[in-house]
């Protein structure tokens, strides 16, 4: 009885204690009340509004990216993105009910709404303003979809599914205490030395053409209220790591290999001894995947790993037991009428479990306590021993399903709706990969055939579930084996899509393996990116589909990438960049393929640049970015200064960014690129060209008129260096400046924005001109909106130009600016 006594203390304390943190926290509470006040003020319109609720996704980022051992980029981002849903009518029928009849002007397109930030800082007035704002326009629309969908009704058949539009759900308050993206120990400076030790490895493999590290940490705080007194906080963090690589086949298909990795958190992530074991096998595979042999159609066994077999459960099955689907009627509805069907092989049990955050060890990415509809998550068995019984629910029910079981999610600035979370495949008689190998011989034998597949890896697919395509899917496969049933080694193949129709594939399921593989992805769908988890065994199918894959046309790149080993590090970037401009220009002089013109003239043009950019709304922040941006043009010209490549269809250029860390091969890389794609389409160009003017009757002295003028060589390199922009100083600026709209509390909208770019720029071509000189622009807008009594919206806008942050008016003159605006308005 003690013991019962202290955990109620306990319990009640550490309620107390998670009571009083909500109270203390700002955002929640600006929240709550905003969403009391416009409830109670539009529950007395016309059209009611039954229930309102309020969605905002604070996230923070951090991303460092290399390629061949130099730092492409590395950002730390945040934003808040806030998503609100009306709902009009009742829950009977209300605007979210389908407009089986599409009608865009009437906002059939429900899903994505428009991108709205809101303080980063907590400013109350700021963010009353955009949560009043947003209402009243999310308000109107659902009106207007409300009126047609009742007017409609009785144009239109009666729907195949009668029920409710909308669900009770139970009142929930949940709130877990904010996490400090430092809490997260993510180092930085550690993180780039490492990709970049990790890209490096690529570097001297010329074979390897493109390549990318990236690393990715997460942090997403979700707030959720709506009208019913619902109240949630809760968090999520991630971290990923990716590693891919391409190369190209003489017949020019492109070949690429991924690898990836997750944790919940940066220290989960794999050692570098791990990392770049993983990195060699990468680039062996790429290497024999060049000269593989391309494969024809096939119609016969094989076994997906238990990697490819996560992707396909999740792109082939998982979509179609989403039971927004089943109301929808454009969906083919592939298994609504199939409950308590048997649907898989009796071994086969399907769940899907948002509530557990690891499977078997496996870290799991489609984990969360509450749905963005605020229900909590729940444990889901959709196939009990190959039989269907359930769907992934959320509030708007289907026939025999009225309520959610928590799988209504979205991404920022979407409309919520069923979506998938951590899928587990499991089965009651697993085999090992001795017994599915022979299995698969077996099988192959049956058929007639010499051989079987094997499915290591794939990269993701897509799937048609719609009615008026065929219901069929395509999965991507990059790393795929022959199977030889006389014993000879597995052959590693190219050239192969897995295709086929849902029902058919599923037949054929035959066995699982018994080791679970782990896929993590984002899946894209009507309500936007999602982390999702699939956990599946190996699967034996009896017979699959495959159809050559589609390949680029271009040829290999001309010249081999370039890579020099003993090069010096250079803090000068400017010297470091001409010389790599001027050793490509002087290797790429060459380009030639068969009896096609070589160039003679190449120019190239870098932009050394920082962009800093910052947005304010009455006094709150909504956006702050300081960002280093490097980017190069690339202009090839074949022909002659009188007759070239030039003032035909075409852009002759061809931009890129590169790596903002100074590296020599990395700049000389992206040059090499681009004049090879600049050299291909100039010389198609000029064809072109020449084959349209002589099928033209022009006169000849229009013909003469040169495409190009030749100037004096020069050479000018100014003293320059970018401008050292204060980033808080230019968020108090503008804080300030929207601060003058407090006071004038008649306008519905208003926004200050400050946007600098400050740049060196650097030139050379093949004819010896060359320069370096800054260029500057700085942009300041401020936008507003005001009501007239008629109720029509009135918009201003002024804007100020300067070559730099510093040659703006002084403070006082642009609030004397904003003022008069005002006063216009």
């Amino acid at each position: 009885m003690k013991k019962l006594i202290v955990c109620l203390c306990v319990c009640c304390s550490m309620l107390s204690m998670a009571q009083q943190k909500v109270t203390e926290e700002k955002l929640l509470q600006i929240m709550q009340t905003e969403l009391n006040r416009n409830m109670q003020r539009l529950q007395n319109e016309e059209v009611p509004v039954y229930l309102l609720s309020y969605r905002i996704d604070d996230q923070q980022e951090h991303a460092i990216a290399s390629s061949f051992g130099a730092l492409s980029s590395s950002q730390k981002s945040s934003k808040r993105m806030l998503t609100i849903q009306v709902r009009v009518g009742s829950k009977t029928m209300d605007n979210y009910r389908e407009t089986r009849k599409a009608d865009y002007t009437e906002g059939n397109i429900r899903f994505f709404v428009s991108e709205k930030r809101i303080s980063l800082d907590d400013d109350s007035k700021s963010i009353a303003q955009t949560l009043w704002l947003e209402t009243e326009n999310v308000y109107r629309m659902a009106v207007k979809k409300y009126e047609h969908i009742k007017t409609t009704a009785s144009l239109l058949v009666d729907r195949e599914d009668q029920s409710p539009d909308y669900s009770d759900a139970d009142k929930v308050s949940y709130y877990e205490p904010p996490i400090d993206f430092a809490t997260l120990n993510f180092n930085a400076k550690q993180w780039e030395d490492k990709l970049k030790s990790y890209t490096e490895l690529f570097v001297d493999k010329k074979e390897i053409l493109s390549n990318s590290g990236l690393v990715s940490i997460l942090l997403q705080r979700k707030y959720y209220v709506n009208s019913e007194g619902t109240s949630i906080a809760q968090n999520y963090t991630a971290a990923f790591l990716y590693i891919t690589a391409q190369t190209q086949a003489d017949d020019g298909m492109e070949l690429p290999m991924y690898k990836s990795y997750f944790a919940h958190t940066p220290s989960g992530l794999p050692d570098d001894a791990t990392v770049k074991n993983d990195i060699y096998q990468i680039i062996n595979k790429l290497i024999l995947m060049r000269t593989a042999p391309v494969v024809d159609a096939f119609n016969g066994p094989a076994i997906l790993s238990k990697e490819a077999a996560g992707v396909f459960f999740h792109e082939i099955f998982g979509h179609r037991v989403e039971g927004y689907r089943m109301k929808n009627e454009s969906d083919a509805q592939t298994y609504k009428r199939k409950v308590n069907e048997e649907i898989l092989h009796p071994d086969i049990s399907v769940v899907f479990d948002p509530t557990i955050n690891q499977y078997r060890g496996l870290p799991l990415n489609g984990s969360y306590q509450y749905d963005d509809e605020g229900v909590k998550g729940q444990r889901v068995l959709v196939v009990d021993k190959g039989v269907l019984k359930n769907f992934l629910m959320t509030r708007t029910p289907i026939e025999n399903f009225p309520t959610s079981n928590g799988h209504a999610r979205a991404s920022i600035n979407y409309q919520p709706v069923s979506r998938q979370s951590n899928l587990i495949v499991e089965t009651a008689r697993p085999y090992t990969d001795v017994e599915l190998r022979q299995l698969l011989i077996e099988e192959a034998k049956k058929q007639g055939k010499a051989y079987g597949y094997r499915f290591e890896q794939v990269r993701g697919g897509f799937t048609l579930v719609g009615r008026y395509f065929p219901n069929s899917f395509n999965v991507t496969p990059i790393e795929v084996y022959r199977v030889y049933v006389d014993g000879r080694p597995d052959e590693l193949v190219r050239g192969v899509d897995l295709v086929g129709t849902p029902l058919a594939m599923f037949s054929q399921i035959e066995a699982l393996g018994d080791t679970h593989g782990n896929f993590i992805g984002t899946c894209g769908a009507e309500s936007g990116m999602v982390p999702v988890s699939c956990c599946s065994p190996a699967l034996f199918v009896k017979r699959i589909e495959t159809q050559r894959k589609s390949k680029n046309q271009d040829i290999a790149p001309i010249l081999e990438r370039p890579y020099e080993k003993d090069i010096a590090p250079q803090s000068d970037f400017n010297s470091m960049a001409f010389k790599a401009m001027e050793d490509e220009i002087n290797r790429n002089m060459s380009l030639r393929v068969d009896s096609l013109q070589a160039p003679y003239y190449i120019s190239y043009l870098i932009s050394d640049a920082k962009i800093t950019e910052v947005s304010s709304s009455l006094g709150g922040l909504t956006k702050s970015e300081q960002l280093p941006y490097k980017n190069q043009t690339t202009t090839v010209l074949v022909g002659n200064h009188t007759f070239n490549n030039l003032n035909f269809s075409t852009n002759p250029n061809v931009r890129r960014s590169f790596p903002v860390e100074g590296d020599y091969n990395a700049l000389r890389t992206s040059l090499w690129a681009t004049t090879d794609e600049c050299y291909k389409k100039a010389v198609q160009t000029l064809e072109s060209k020449r084959t349209a003017i002589e099928q033209q009757n022009i006169p000849e002295e229009e013909k003469n008129i040169p495409d190009f003028t030749a100037v004096p060589i020069q050479t000018q390199l100014l003293s320059v260096e970018k401008a050292d922009v204060n980033q808080q100083e230019v968020e108090k600026l503008a804080n300030e400046l929207s601060k003058v709209f407090e006071n004038y509390p008649e306008f519905i909208n208003s926004k200050v924005n400050i946007k600098v770019f400050d740049a060196n720029v650097l030139y050379l071509n093949s004819e010896n001109i060359k320069y370096l000189q800054a260029f500057g622009l700085t942009k300041l807008s401020v936008n507003a909106s005001i009501k007239t009594a008629e109720g029509e919206v009135l918009n201003d806008e002024f804007i100020c130009y300067g070559n730099s942050y510093n040659q703006l008016p002084d403070k006082e003159t642009l609030k004397n600016s904003i003022l008069k605006m005002i006063a216009t308005m």
